[in-house]
């Protein structure tokens, strides 16, 4: 429960500071700046920050971090507790992976008939189930194995909607788009790293010095 309850964190601290932000204007002369530099080129894309976007970037930084962090504590679980060799869990997480794929199809399937907030919060119930689940069946290989099913499948739906929330407003600045897609999508799975190697003092300062090169590379 812990992994949903901090994705959970993220996201209401997410708001508050946005909503304070937009409250001392600070998001207004941001985007003024912006439309000034802009001004006599094309720019059909909006507003330069807004609720969607940081929102969704967001969410991907969250829902990354989610999986990095289930995944690694599912290996350590299996290898560290109950012997298993590398191998073997990499074979042994291939139902989420396939869960991932079912779960990315239903959404390019169901995406005209389901609103896109139903499927969001559909994948967000799956992965609070995984999370859930994996605190409690750590003792349980079998068990363990069969809760990041849901893991994957949630995945699978979140993904592509944040994604697409992201994306589709991008016509102006498509690759400055994508590429902040990207660092969204590293920094969660370096901040999941780091939550599951916290108790490991090397490998805590190895993860923490990938996030402080992935800062340092886009600021």
């Amino acid at each position: 429960g812990l992994m949903f309850a901090l994705y959970l964190v993220w996201m209401v601290a997410i708001g508050v500071t946005y909503l304070l932000l937009s409250g001392m204007g600070v998001w207004d002369r941001l985007n003024g700046t912006y439309a000034d530099l802009v001004t006599g080129q094309e720019a059909t894309g909006g507003a330069l920050i807004s609720a969607g976007r940081v929102f969704g970037l967001a969410a991907v930084v969250g829902a990354n971090a989610v999986l990095s962090l289930t995944v690694i504590t599912v290996s350590f679980a299996l290898q560290l507790d109950n012997g298993w060799t590398a191998i073997w869990v990499g074979v042994a997480l291939l139902p989420a992976n396939a869960a991932a794929g079912i779960g990315a199809l239903l959404v390019a399937a169901s995406g005209r008939r389901l609103s896109a907030p139903r499927l969001l919060a559909v994948g967000l119930a799956l992965l609070a189930v995984a999370c859930v689940s994996v605190a409690f069946t750590r003792s349980t290989p079998i068990l363990l194995l069969v809760a990041t099913i849901p893991m994957g499948l949630g995945v699978g739906l979140v993904f592509p909607i944040a994604n697409q929330g992201t994306l589709e407003t991008a016509s102006d600045r498509p690759i400055s788009r994508a590429a902040a897609l990207g660092v969204a999508q590293q920094l969660g799975l370096a901040a999941g790293a780091l939550a599951a190697a916290s108790r490991s003092g090397p490998v805590m300062i190895g993860v923490s010095a990938l996030v402080a090169g992935l800062l340092g590379a886009f600021t």
